[in-house]
């Protein structure tokens, strides 16, 4: 070198970002020899595959490399001088400039190296009033570093990637909750849509369409009812216009008025009916007016079978009328007893039951004579009225 480099007030480091075209990159601080420049692509030290110009200059040099760096690399350049001795004063030898301006040179370098390492490592700032020591706990493996209550650095109690792992997880929990509980929202939303679409509500007149405004489908049903304290009628649309839902239940033929409707008819047309019943002729059908004897030729207390029906007794006997804990007959219950002996017949009053005689206050047990028929109807949970011929 003709005359010492001068060392400016520059920070010894500069990075660019390689595009794949470019190779070379300048570095705007002086070195004094090419291997005092560190060149880094990325995270990597290249030891090779460039080459260093002006070492020894005060205004820097260029690095060009022999391939460009690729895209999106990034390019470091820093002045690397070794932190030593390079030269060494002799007793008495001669005293030269140039050595002791290029020793102090390199003595700033130095400096210059540590100052922009300091720039880039954890310090406090300069208005810090923290006293604490912030020397670094012994390494912990995965654990993060803390401040302790003196403001000293410690290792945190748990491993920051399981809290942000977990974190991560009841996250994607909630957002899958929360995705259920919209989709249910959404369900019940169209499943009160279809409902508000088959049942309408209340209305005066037959709507013409649904409460969306939609055509009216089969099936739809909405409440009539013209006035607020009027008896209203549910009535459902055919797909063509609407009928009422139901009828009065006067109108409906049922087993209680099938033989009013019949008598309406002439013969052939009830004979037709009748054959659909099951009645094959009108003397079978007839025959349900009738009244069906139940035969017994001893002591007999009645059952509910006995109902609408004569206890036919053909031989000396009694017949007990049971209590209503014993044989619970319907109040309206009819029995006949019919003695189809000479002998007179017992009618007897069970124990909690009581035979009233038929038009007087008289009760107790009766005699039917030979011959007689007497009719028994339960008028009380345990009170019969008898009334007959032959009734003593």
């Amino acid at each position: 070198m003709s005359e010492h480099i001068r060392i400016g007030d520059i920070r010894p480091r500069v990075q660019y970002v390689g595009d794949g075209a470019v190779t070379t990159f300048s570095f705007p601080f002086p070195i004094f020899s090419e291997d005092d420049l560190g060149v880094f692509l990325g995270a990597a030290r290249c030891t090779g595959g460039y080459a260093v110009a002006g070492a020894g200059e005060s205004g820097g040099g260029n690095v060009t490399f022999a391939a460009a760096p690729q895209a999106g690399v990034v390019v470091t350049l820093a002045r690397s001088v070794p932190i030593a001795r390079t030269t060494d004063f002799q007793e008495g030898g001669a005293f030269r400039a140039n050595v002791i301006n290029e020793e102090l040179d390199r003595l700033v370098c130095m400096a210059q190296q540590l100052r922009e390492e300091l720039d880039r490592a954890v310090r406090r700032s300069p208005t810090s009033t923290s006293g604490a020591a912030l020397e670094l706990p012994e390494p912990s493996p995965g654990r993060a570093l803390k401040f302790a209550p003196d403001g000293a650095l410690v290792a945190s109690d748990h491993d920051p990637d399981a809290v942000q792992t977990a974190a991560t997880a009841q996250a994607g929990l909630a957002a899958a909750a929360r995705t259920a509980a919209e989709a249910a929202r959404d369900q019940v939303l169209a499943l009160y849509d279809d409902f508000d679409a088959r049942y309408l509500g209340v209305y005066t007149n037959d709507p013409e369409t649904d409460n969306d405004g939609n055509p009216l489908f089969p099936g739809a049903l909405y409440f009539q009812q013209t006035e607020p304290d009027a008896e209203g009628v549910m009535r459902v649309y055919t797909g063509a216009y609407w009928v009422s839902a139901y009828v009065n239940g006067a109108a409906i033929l049922n087993a209680g008025n099938l033989l009013g409707v019949l008598t309406a008819f002439a013969e052939p047309e009830r004979a037709a009916a009748r054959a659909a019943l099951g009645a094959a002729s009108a003397a079978e059908f007839d025959a349900l007016r009738d009244v069906p004897a139940v035969p017994k030729t001893a002591a007999y207390t009645l059952a509910l079978s006995d109902r609408g029906r004569s206890v036919d007794v053909s031989d000396a006997a009694s017949v007990t009328v049971p209590a209503n804990f014993a044989v619970p007959f319907p109040v309206g219950s009819t029995v006949t007893v019919t003695n189809l002996a000479a002998d007179a017949l017992a009618l007897v009053q069970g124990s909690g039951a009581t035979l009233r005689n038929a038009g007087t206050a008289a009760t107790g047990n009766r005699t039917l004579a030979g011959y007689g028929v007497a009719t028994m109807r339960k008028v009380a949970a345990d009170t019969w009225i008898v009334s007959g011929a032959g009734l003593l």
